[in-house]
C-alpha cells in the first residue's frame, strides 16, 4: 500500500486514534526522523486502517471513517472542481468559432434551388521526428490529421420559382453551440421569421436549422439586383453567434459566425495572451450565399 503523510496535529496516538488493526511501526512523530516537521505531526502508513477520533475538529467516533475516507472526501471535491475549472478555461481559449457547413434550398417535388456543403481536407503530412519509429498508425508514422482547408461542393444551383411550391431552407451548424435564438437568416434581403409568415425549426441534436416558406411569398420578395448586362446577385445571408464559452478577454471574442469557412479558423501564431484568433484564418459576420437569377 502506498504511504502517506497524515498532517494532523495529534499529540498522543492512543488519545487521538481508535483502537484498530495498526502496528505502531506503521505511525510515528516525524521530528524523530529528523525532518524538521514541528512537535504534533505524525507520519500514517496505513491509512485505510487508521480512524482518528476527530477529524478538522468533527467527531468521528461514531462514522468511523478511516483517514484515507475523510482525506478523500476533503480532498477530491476540490480536486475536481479546480481540475474542471481548467477544463473550461482551456476550451474557451480554443473552442473554434461556429461555422456553416451545408446550406440546401429546396423548393416542392424535388425542385434544387442550392445545395452545398464546406467539405474538410485534411493536413496529413508526416510530422514525425527524422530516423524515429512512432505508433501512432500502422504505418509507424505521425500524421497531423488535422483540417488543413475546406473545399465548397456545391451539387446543384437554380432559380427561385415560385410555381415550383414552397420552399425548405436547411441550414446545417459545425463547431458550434448555436441555438435558435442566435440564427438570423435573411432572403434576397427578407427575414425568415415568423413576422411574415414563414415557420422555422431548430434541431439541437443536428445542429440544422429549418424555415418552410410558402409558394407565395416567393413571388413578392424584391427582384434581383442587376450589377451588370451579364451578372445579377440575389443573396441568402446567415448570421448567428456561438452560446457556448469563449474567452471574454480577446476581440474578436470567436463566438461569431465564420463568414469564410474555407479557411479553418485558427489561433495566432504566437500563442500568448490573450489568444488573438488568426485575422487571415477568421473573419466574423454574415456568411452570404449567391443564389441563381432568372435566366441565368
Amino acid at each position: 500500500m502506498s504511504s502517506a503523510i497524515a498532517y494532523l496535529t495529534v499529540h498522543d496516538y492512543e488519545r487521538e486514534y481508535m483502537p484498530v488493526d495498526i502496528g505502531r511501526d506503521d505511525f510515528w512523530e516525524l521530528r524523530a526522523e529528523g525532518s524538521g516537521a514541528p512537535e504534533g505531526f505524525f507520519y500514517v502508513e496505513e491509512i485505510v486502517q487508521a480512524v482518528p477520533r476527530r477529524f478538522k475538529t468533527n467527531d468521528n467516533t461514531g462514522n468511523r471513517r478511516s483517514l484515507a475516507y475523510l482525506f478523500a472526501s476533503s480532498l477530491l471535491p476540490p480536486a475536481i472542481q479546480y481540475s474542471a475549472g481548467l477544463y473550461e478555461f482551456y476550451w474557451a481559449i480554443v473552442n473554434p468559432p461556429p461555422f456553416v457547413r451545408t446550406v440546401r434550398l429546396m423548393q416542392d417535388s424535388g425542385y434544387c434551388v442550392l445545395d452545398e456543403t464546406w467539405d474538410d481536407v485534411l493536413d496529413t503530412r508526416d510530422v514525425s521526428p527524422r530516423g524515429t519509429r512512432d505508433d501512432h498508425d500502422e504505418s509507424g508514422i505521425f500524421v497531423l490529421n488535422t483540417v488543413a482547408r475546406r473545399e465548397l461542393n456545391r451539387r446543384c444551383a437554380s432559380p427561385l420559382d415560385p410555381s415550383k411550391g414552397n420552399l425548405t431552407v436547411t441550414i446545417v451548424f459545425d463547431g458550434s453551440s448555436v441555438s435558435e435564438v442566435t440564427i438570423n437568416v435573411t432572403l434576397v434581403g427578407v427575414p425568415l421569421d415568423t413576422r411574415h409568415g414563414i415557420s422555422t425549426s431548430w434541431n439541437d441534436n443536428a445542429r440544422t436549422w429549418t424555415a418552410s416558406v410558402p409558394a407565395f411569398l416567393l413571388s413578392s420578395l424584391p427582384p434581383p439586383s442587376t450589377l451588370s448586362m451579364s451578372r445579377c446577385t440575389r443573396m441568402l445571408g446567415i448570421s448567428a453567434r456561438d452560446d457556448d464559452m469563449h474567452y471574454m478577454r480577446r476581440v474578436p471574442v470567436g463566438d461569431e459566425l465564420d463568414s469564410d469557412p474555407s479557411t479553418p479558423a485558427t489561433l495566432a501564431p504566437d500563442l500568448k495572451a490573450p489568444y488573438e484568433w488568426n485575422p487571415s484564418t477568421y473573419t466574423p459576420g454574415v456568411d452570404e450565399r449567391r443564389l441563381s437569377c432568372p435566366g441565368r
